[in-house]
């Protein structure tokens, strides 16, 4: 008898055993399953995230950063509400912007061409001579005062460039200089 005991013991361990091993399979299953999860939101949020900066990227090579979010959202809406025929054309002059801007090296200085001009109230030509400037910023964008000066003087914000671009009259460099240079930043007149 002594042996079938020891026998049913044997069989009760290695039944316990057989138990803790199947346990141990299940809880490491769990454990991958849990972090293939985890790994398939975090690829989808990194593909999320280089969407929305990609969207953000054509909206500042569009000029549209100085828009608020009401108007960008809302020319957004629009845009969703357009004809299939439309979008086609819209696609086919970005493909054509896109192919001109990667051929085209960095810029390093800047001249007249590339400065963004402010908007004249009417077609005719202004009457007092104008000159495209750039202002550097000691730490990007200034704050929100600054910023509301620097675009009623005609400027505009370049993100690619962290600098603010546009053209002033030629009577009124001085006199934007000395503010400018007032809070730290720099007023370089384009050649």
């Amino acid at each position: 008898m002594a042996s079938l005991e020891i026998a049913n013991q044997k069989a009760a361990q290695a039944k316990k055993k057989l138990k803790a091993i199947d346990e141990a399979q299940r809880r490491l299953e769990r454990e991958q399953a849990k972090k293939e999860r985890f790994a398939k939101s975090q690829k989808e949020r990194r593909e999320r995230t280089k969407l929305l900066i990609e969207a953000g990227g054509l909206v500042a090579k569009a000029g549209l950063l100085d828009w608020s979010p009401a108007r960008l959202l809302g020319g957004l809406l629009a845009l969703a509400k357009t004809s299939e025929d439309k979008l086609e054309q819209w696609e086919a002059e970005g493909v054509k912007a896109l192919i001109s801007a990667s051929r085209k090296h960095p810029i390093s200085s800047v001249s007249e061409s590339s400065v963004h001009t402010a908007k004249q109230p009417s077609l005719e030509a202004p009457k007092t001579p104008m000159v495209a400037v750039v202002v550097e910023t000691p730490l990007g964008r200034p704050p929100v005062e600054i910023t509301t000066h620097l675009r009623g003087m005609g400027l505009s914000w370049k993100n690619e460039l962290q600098k603010w671009q546009g053209s002033i009259p030629a009577s009124k460099v001085g006199a934007e200089k000395s503010w400018v240079e007032g809070w730290g930043g720099v007023l370089i007149v384009a050649k």
